[in-house]
């Protein structure tokens, strides 16, 4: 709703000033990433005008592979203006080379913020500077669930790039728990980068 839309704006804020970016912000669901992303369409652009050309370029070769009706997806037409401001999508309901341009682009610093599901940690060697957690809990086909500890160690160990940053940083804190208390601001730590 409207507070976790307050609280993403007000983490990613947090993640500007910093300047804790490149970020990696996980949540459990396909329609969370995009919904936290499309939140964000307003908000001042992580890129500057060349980083955007670069994305339009990238984006535009790789779509010339797609037929007309792939073209017309909402997940194609939508995610351009989203890419060229440095904020990128990733999960398994994505066109295949879609995800690749945006693994592409997140590789060579083109995308500052990344919404992902986990999948993204899992299998694919993408460190960040930042790595943010929507929440804690998710559903496990049955019942939702807190996070196991090699999940969040999985997730967050994807904080602090080897020879880039001398730590990682990782946020806890944007809808953690539905019973948080209320003015509980989120918790952020920073350790070491591995």
């Amino acid at each position: 709703g409207k507070q976790s839309e307050k609280d993403l704006k007000r983490i990613v804020g947090v993640v500007r000033h910093q300047q804790w970016q490149p970020a990696i912000v996980f949540a459990f669901s396909k329609a969370q990433c995009e919904r936290n992303a499309v939140a964000l369409r307003d908000e001042p652009s992580f890129n500057t005008d060349d980083e955007r050309d670069v994305v339009d370029k990238v984006y535009g070769s790789a779509l010339e592979a797609l037929s007309a009706e792939d073209k017309a997806l909402p997940q194609v037409t939508t995610l351009l203006p989203l890419l060229k401001r440095g904020i990128g999508i990733h999960h398994g309901g994505l066109l295949p080379i879609i995800k690749e341009v945006v693994e592409i682009l997140f590789q060579e610093g083109l995308l500052k913020l990344l919404f992902a599901t986990e999948t993204f940690a899992i299998g694919i060697n993408m460190p960040a500077r930042t790595v943010v957690f929507t929440e804690t809990r998710k559903f496990d086909g049955t019942d939702f669930r807190w996070l196991t500890a090699g999940e969040y160690i999985q997730m967050s160990g994807r904080a602090g790039r080897r020879g880039k940053d001398d730590k990682g940083v990782v946020s806890r804190g944007v809808r953690c728990h539905p019973r948080r208390a209320p003015g509980r601001r989120p918790s952020t730590r920073a350790g070491e980068a591995a």
